[in-house]
């Protein structure tokens, strides 16, 4: 993209909205930084479809950021691509090489990035990858800025929260030509990220990368249930469930604050949220895809969030989230809750207490419904809509997506979330069904799970931070809600949905 000294409306909505996500982010503990200014964009000359590389088809068949990048951030990757081709080309003894700009988070995956591009440098010694990390609470902010100089690289992390938007704002390359020039194989993906991803216009913008289930995972420490004389938890029931966090929980009196709670419900409240919907056997919104009336005033919402109101206030064995205040992974870790409704990332735990204590998981109780509740929940890689090596950077892409670099996202070693491939092959693979007793769980669920909704207009990030916001106001209000408060609750969402796409 280059620059203009205008900006239009179009353009200008379609970049602003993705910083509300940020906005989300910030609540959370991070202070808002200034919104960058996006100059307007002249729209992209279509790609032409490339012929496929003479060289071997790609290895391997296939949580919103903090507003305020700044320009500096922009012209220091500019420089970086500048000087990255001379020192590709020394590593090749004087060879002409080409460098792949990677954009991704810091830390998310570890060192394991690193290791995928070690092995496709060493296949290809003329393509050289220069991995670029980003803070997380910085990330879409940061790659606006880039784009706003048409600074972009090559390649991308992406989350679907953001997808829609930045595929009418001309950031992602169009990915089907390849897919089929190639013979990608697509077919070990999980089906509900590849609807979400092509359900509006039919195609690939990007690919799926990780994946995991929502919230359906009631992770527990083994220790604290085995000097209670529970065991593996069974509950059968939400209703035996908060029996079993009743007794679990460990106060010196009836109305001190407790030294453990039994119980945290999932901190990430529009996975939790729509998991435990989906478990009373019903959907938040209508449709699924292109999401255009919100369900929240109805009696099953009532009963959810009934029971999430029960936990914090009539049983106490959970504490009332607020904006800033830990109720997640970080209180669970500390050893202040014996019980936490979770996914596959928390995983990575069994790496941070060190073997301090044993983390385990079973999963949720499955609801009125009869069903465990899930939420398919992916990140998505692509290319960006400029890049002017589309066959190499779709090698790269295809790798990064494919099943080996999907089961080392899933290992232990190289740190990370260990949040692996979004694939069958890779959920199922041997490696990592050996990896860890923890992993063995997620494998029918996530592949079984239902699809993430995304609002007719692409707000999402918007619809999650309202969510978010809701839920916190209900769940610190020590009355119990009513009709009249999730009534409320589904006309503040319901604003949200019925807003122009940007």
């Amino acid at each position: 993209m280059t620059g203009s000294t205008r900006t239009s409306r179009r353009a200008l909505l379609g970049f602003g909205a993705l910083t509300l996500g940020a906005a989300a982010l910030a609540a959370c503990g991070g202070a808002p930084l200034p919104t960058p200014v996006i100059p307007t964009q002249p729209p992209a000359k279509p790609t032409e479809v490339p012929k496929p590389a003479a060289t071997a088809a790609p290895a391997g068949g296939a949580a919103t950021p903090a507003a305020g990048a700044t320009a500096a951030g922009a012209t220091t990757a500019a420089a970086q691509a500048t000087t990255a081709p001379a020192a590709a080309q020394a590593a090749t003894g004087g060879t002409a090489a080409i460098t792949l700009r990677m954009h991704s988070r810091t830390d998310a995956e570890g060192t394991k990035p690193q290791a995928a591009i070690k092995v496709l440098e060493a296949k290809n010694p003329k393509v050289h990858i220069q991995l670029e990390m980003i803070p997380t609470a910085d990330y879409v902010t940061k790659i606006l800025a880039l784009a706003a100089g048409g600074q972009v690289g090559d390649l991308m992390w992406g989350s679907p929260t953001n997808y829609h938007i930045q595929v009418g704002t001309g950031l992602w390359f169009d990915v089907t030509p390849l897919i089929q020039s190639t013979k990608y194989d697509m077919a070990p993906f999980f089906q509900s990220a590849k609807d979400y991803l092509t359900r509006h216009d039919g195609k690939y913008w990007s690919l799926p990368y990780k994946a995991h289930p929502g919230a359906p995972a009631l992770w527990y420490n083994k220790e604290m249930l085995d000097a209670a004389g529970v065991g593996t938890p069974n509950p059968k029931t939400f209703d035996e469930l908060t029996d079993l966090a009743v007794k679990l929980t460990k106060r010196s009196s009836a109305n001190a604050p407790a030294d453990v709670y039994g119980f945290l419900p999932n901190d990430s409240y529009d996975h939790a949220s729509l998991c435990d919907h989906r478990s009373w056997g019903a959907e938040e919104v209508d449709p699924i895809f292109s999401a255009k009336k919100s369900l929240m005033d109805q009696d099953k919402s009532l009963q959810v969030y009934t029971w999430l109101h029960s936990l914090y206030w009539k049983h106490k064995v959970a504490p009332a989230p607020g904006p800033g205040v830990g109720v997640g992974q970080d209180v669970w870790v500390a050893q202040k809750s014996a019980m936490y409704q979770a996914s596959s990332s928390t995983k990575s735990v069994e790496g941070l207490v060190k073997g301090k204590w044993t983390p385990r998981v079973v999963l949720m109780p499955p609801g009125p419904s009869g069903k465990v509740g899930t939420k398919l929940v992916f990140d998505n890689f692509g290319m960006y809509k400029q890049t002017k090596y589309p066959n190499e950077a779709f090698d790269v892409l295809g790798y990064f997506c494919g099943k080996e670099h999907g089961i080392r996202l899933g290992l232990p070693e190289g740190g990370g979330s260990w949040t692996c491939g979004a694939r069958t092959d890779v959920f199922y693979s041997d490696e990592l069904m050996n990896s860890t007793p923890n992993h063995k769980v997620f494998a029918e669920i996530t592949e079984k799970s239902d699809p993430s909704f995304y609002p007719d207009n692409f707000r999402l990030n918007e619809y999650s931070t309202a969510l978010t916001q809701g839920y916190q106001k209900i769940m610190l209000n020590e009355t119990p809600p009513t009709a009249a408060t999730m009534k409320e609750f589904q006309q503040s969402l319901q604003a949200v949905l019925d807003r122009p796409k940007p």
